[in-house]
Parts: C-alpha cells; structure tokens; sequence
C-alpha cells in the first residue's frame, strides 16, 4: 500500500522516487530507450468545481483503469500528485510513447463527452526519451518532459483566448 495510489490504483510518487532512477540508469548503461510521458488533466479543477469531488475522483478512477489497460506489460505508470501521471515505458521511443498517450487521450475525450462540461477535461501530455533528449540523469529526463507538457499547456491556452466566442 506504502507504493500504490488508493484512489487510482496506480503507483505513487513514492514508488516513483524509488524505482524511477535505477530504471534510467539501468537504461541508459545498456543504450536501451526510455520513453517519459507526463500527463495532466486540464480543466479538471472546473469539473471538481461544477459537478463536484466525487465526480472528480470517478474520474481519475476512470483515467487509471484507462492507463492500466493501455499500457503494455513493463511498463510503469504512477499518480504524480493531483490531476497529474507519469507514465516510464522502458524500450519506449518518443513515437511509441506519443502514439500511445494520443490513444489516452481519446479514450479521455469520449470518457468526458456525457459531462457536457463547457471546458470539459483532456489530457495534456510532454513525452521525451534519453535517446532523444540525451539528459545527465532521470532527473533531466522527467524535466524534458514537463516542459513538452507546460508547452502546449500554453498553446492550449492561448488558442482558448483567441477563440472566437459562441454567440
């Protein structure tokens, strides 16, 4: 239970902290891949805020079972905090990791589409690998991959702003 998330059944930042680093290393000692997708939920506050908590927890019940089917047997998925994921899938590549997590994502939308929310949540997703970023340590590695994600964070929201209004 100490590495288990009781809400989403995922592991926690905890099992995270643990595992994560002697993974990155194992990986990049033996030129294997490894593929970081972090995940967030936007607009999951306005969710918690119109219909409620416990609408906001069955989602991210939901969002778990949809991580845990999705992924492939190896890899390792983990509640970061909050809304937050991250998913380490080892022998991943940047590909691999996007295509998947864009599967997610659709998952999410259809999932979320009966809530008639008018900003209904969506994943917003930074997928990086040490063959692609090359980072000093598992550290730089989940770093390049919330930057990814804090980018189109900020594209997102700014096409928000720039959207014509519903009349």
């Amino acid at each position: 239970q100490a590495t288990r998330d009781a809400l989403t059944g995922l592991r926690n930042r905890r099992a995270l902290e643990d595992e994560y680093p002697r993974l990155f290393e194992s990986c990049k000692a033996s030129g294997t891949d490894l593929c970081v997708a972090m995940i967030d939920l936007d607009h999951f506050k306005l969710l918690n805020d119109t219909l409620g908590h416990a609408r906001g927890d069955e989602l991210l019940r939901s969002v778990g079972q949809l991580i845990r089917s999705t992924i492939r047997d190896g890899d390792l998925a983990y509640r970061y905090g909050g809304d937050e994921f991250v998913l380490v899938l080892p022998g991943g590549t940047v590909s691999a990791g996007e295509s998947l997590c864009r599967r997610l994502e659709s998952l999410v939308d259809g999932l979320v589409k009966p809530l008639r929310l008018p900003l209904p949540p969506r994943l917003c997703v930074g997928v990086s690998s040490i063959l692609e970023t090359a980072p000093a340590d598992a550290q730089g590695l989940l770093d390049a991959s919330d930057k990814k994600l804090y980018a189109l964070k900020s594209i997102r929201k700014c096409n928000l702003r720039t959207a014509p209004s519903a009349a």
